[in-house]
């Protein structure tokens, strides 16, 4: 295939699935409106790394394994169905806690890495994304193309992902958003916590096909 077709068709197909409301895209909204911005930020750099290492995987031809065996497919979804499961469950029975986000100042490093680490976790929960690049680049990579093409196809997918969710976090934490939502923070918990569990519910049922 032409590079630049299938630059572009790598392009459109990956903004459609990164836009796609998901569990990526949940715990960006929590992390963003119930804490702060930076650490929808940090959330988003978590999901940018976890798509690298699904895309490298795939380039290497290791995803094939991970979709091709039931047993594995099996665990890594049940465990990250469990995550998505603890995560929403957490949000339910969380008290009431004041809308305001907590001062740059007041800050510690750990709510940052924690972010970061439940944006990454959250990313890995979902196998499925790995049957998407299989069934993305097959159809624009075959045995002879250049392994910087493969890259240049692949490694547009996290950078596309990072800059989503980074403006989708920069969106929900503008002073216009927050002040219309500072009042049933709670409520967005609730809401949250909910899609969560229904998300885990679908990823523990998804199959590898």
């Amino acid at each position: 295939m032409d590079f630049i077709l299938g630059f572009l068709t790598v392009t459109a197909v990956a903004i459609l699935g990164v836009i796609s409301p998901g569990p990526d895209t949940a715990v960006v909204m929590k992390n963003s409106l119930l804490k702060s911005r930076e650490d929808g930020i940090w959330t988003a750099m978590g999901i940018a790394l976890g798509n690298v290492v699904y895309v490298s995987l795939a380039l290497l031809g290791l995803g094939v394994i991970l979709t091709s065996s039931v047993a594995l497919f099996t665990v890594v979804k049940l465990c990250g169905a469990l995550y998505l499961l603890l995560l929403g469950i957490n949000l339910l029975i969380s008290k009431k806690k004041d809308a305001t986000a907590m001062p740059d100042g007041s800050r510690s490093p750990g709510v940052s890495i924690a972010s970061f680490r439940e944006g990454l976790l959250t990313n890995f929960s979902n196998p499925k994304f790995m049957v998407f690049l299989l069934a993305l680049f097959t159809q624009v990579i075959d045995p002879a193309t250049p392994l910087m093409v493969q890259a240049l196809y692949a490694y547009q997918i996290p950078v596309l992902a990072f800059l989503w969710f980074a403006t989708l976090s920069v969106i929900l934490t503008t002073p216009a958003v927050k002040s219309r939502v500072a009042g049933f923070m709670h409520i967005v918990e609730r809401v949250t916590g909910v899609v969560l569990i229904a998300l885990s519910l679908k990823v523990a049922l998804s199959d590898s096909n």
